[in-house]
């Protein structure tokens, strides 16, 4: 979610405790933190820079519940005050999401999926839901490992 999507659930629940979680500059955070966490706060860039630095990312979130808050709004504000972000990993590319949008379309013509005319409405709204998900390299490359056992077990024994 955005920060001020973030925010915005703050409002809706002040009496809830939040906390936002800062990254390792380098390595973001573990997977077994993300993994506890009930959203993720992805702070907007722009394409050339897709990425803060740790104190870049800590000033904006500060500044924008400041701004957001400018009169101390109590608990809302203050758990503002103890949060931070997490910024999404780089994107995939459009040329991973292709390869693996082909090698779906392969396997399901494999295995007989597509029925009458269907075929172009399946591929389309599975590209929605890949570009909707906006993985990033290391999900599409588990997505394509899954595809592949998938493939091996349709298969059969060799």
């Amino acid at each position: 979610m955005t920060l001020d999507a973030a925010f915005t659930m703050l409002e809706q629940a002040p009496e809830h405790r939040v906390g936002f979680v800062f990254g390792r500059e380098d390595a973001g955070l573990p997977n077994h933190v993300v993994d506890r966490c009930d959203a993720v706060v992805t702070l907007e860039a722009v394409e050339q820079h897709y990425s803060y630095n740790l104190a870049q990312a800590v000033l904006l979130v500060l500044h924008r519940a400041m701004l957001r808050w400018p009169h101390g709004e109590g608990a809302v504000l203050r758990a503002a005050l103890r949060a931070a972000s997490l910024a999404k990993p780089r994107t995939s590319t459009s040329g991973s999401r292709e390869r693996y949008m082909g090698e779906v379309e392969r396997m399901l013509d494999q295995i007989g999926f597509f029925k009458g005319d269907q075929r172009e409405n399946v591929v389309r709204t599975l590209r929605h839901l890949i570009r909707k998900a906006d993985p990033d390299e290391q999900e599409l490359a588990t997505l394509w490992g899954i595809l592949s056992q998938v493939e091996r077990v349709a298969q059969g024994p060799s």
